[in-house]
């Protein structure tokens, strides 16, 4: 939990890619900042936001899914 405390940018590269792709929580934290400096291109912004609403139809999805299969927690 200590990586998302600065943006990944100050960590070498393999780290990078583990706490962007592997345990996404460079995504939390260098997107935002990236944003407030004003370092990211109009195409970046869309991209994370068809990302983000890629993300949240799948977990829609996901969620529709296990509410029609849900029983009950009883017996």
């Amino acid at each position: 939990m200590d990586a998302g405390r600065y943006p990944a940018t100050v960590y070498p590269l393999w780290l990078r890619l583990l706490i962007t792709f592997v345990i996404p929580i460079a995504v939390a934290t260098t997107v935002p900042l990236q944003a407030l400096r004003g370092d990211l291109a109009w195409w970046q912004i869309l991209l994370f936001l068809g990302v983000g609403l890629a993300s949240l139809w799948v977990a829609l999805l996901v969620w529709r899914a296990g509410v029609k299969r849900y029983s009950g927690a009883s017996s």
